[in-house]
C-alpha cells in the first residue's frame, strides 16, 4: 500500500483496507484516484465516500455484491472502474454521478444491463464484457453521448434497433457472443469507426453485409 499527492491504493491484504479507513481526512482533503485491488472484502468503507475531490475510483478483484448508496455523493467522479468483483447490481444513486465519463463493468454476475446507467446520460465508455447478459434494453438510446460500448463475451442473442442510430458511437466490440444478425437498415452506424464482431454465429447475409464495412475488424 502506498500514499501520494494525488491518490491512495490498497492492495493485496485487508490490512490496507483499514488504513484506508484511518486515512479518512486524507481522503476528504486531497485525493483525487483510489485503487482498491484484491482485497477480500464485501462491503465498501463508509470513508471511501466522504473523498468529495475524488475523479477516478478503482475497485477490483474484491468480493462486492453490490455499491451502497453513497456513492452518489461522488460527485466529481469521472472514471469508475468495478471490474472483476460479484456485482449483481447497482444503486439508483450511481445515475446521480453528472460528470462520470468512463463506466467498466466487466467480469462480474450481471444478467442484466443495471437500470440506473441508461440514466447515465454523460458517459462515454461502457464496458460489461464477461457477465451474463442475454440482451440490451431497447433504451439504450438514451446514452446519446455513448462513443465506446464494449460488451465481450455475454450471451447476447440480438441488438436492439437504436444501437445503428447512436449519434456518437465509434466503437462496438460485441465478440464472443450468440449475434446471428445485427441491425443493417439505412441509415446505420453512421460514425463507426470500429466494429468487432468476431466469435458469434453471423449468418450469410451478415457476413457479406460485413465485408463492404471499412470499420468491420
Amino acid at each position: 500500500m502506498f500514499f501520494h499527492h494525488k491518490g491512495l491504493s490498497v492492495a493485496d491484504h485487508s490490512s490496507g483496507l483499514r488504513e484506508l479507513c484511518r486515512q479518512a481526512d486524507l481522503l476528504v482533503a486531497s485525493t483525487k484516484g483510489i485503487e482498491l485491488s484484491n482485497v477480500r472484502i464485501s462491503e465498501l468503507p463508509d470513508q471511501l465516500f466522504a473523498a468529495v475531490n475524488l475523479t477516478s475510483l478503482m475497485i477490483t478483484e474484491t468480493l462486492i455484491k453490490t455499491l451502497p448508496p453513497a456513492i452518489g455523493r461522488l460527485s466529481r467522479l469521472r472514471e469508475l472502474t468495478l471490474t472483476n468483483n460479484k456485482l449483481e447490481s447497482l444503486p439508483q444513486e450511481i445515475a446521480q454521478l453528472p460528470r462520470l465519463v468512463v463506466l467498466e463493468l466487466a467480469e462480474n454476475k450481471f444478467k442484466a444491463l443495471p437500470p440506473p446507467v441508461l440514466l447515465m446520460r454523460s458517459l462515454r465508455r461502457l464496458d460489461i464484457s464477461n457477465n451474463r447478459l442475454k440482451s440490451l434494453p431497447d433504451d439504450l438510446c438514451r446514452l446519446r453521448r455513448l462513443a465506446e460500448l464494449i460488451v465481450i463475451d455475454n450471451q447476447l442473442t440480438s441488438l436492439p434497433a437504436c444501437i445503428a442510430r447512436m449519434p456518437f458511437l465509434t466503437v462496438l466490440d460485441v465478440s464472443g457472443n450468440r449475434l446471428v444478425d445485427i441491425p443493417r437498415r439505412n441509415p446505420s452506424f453512421s460514425g463507426m469507426e470500429q466494429m468487432y464482431l468476431d466469435g458469434n454465429k453471423l449468418s450469410p447475409e451478415c457476413l457479406r453485409w460485413r465485408r463492404d464495412k471499412a470499420y468491420y475488424k
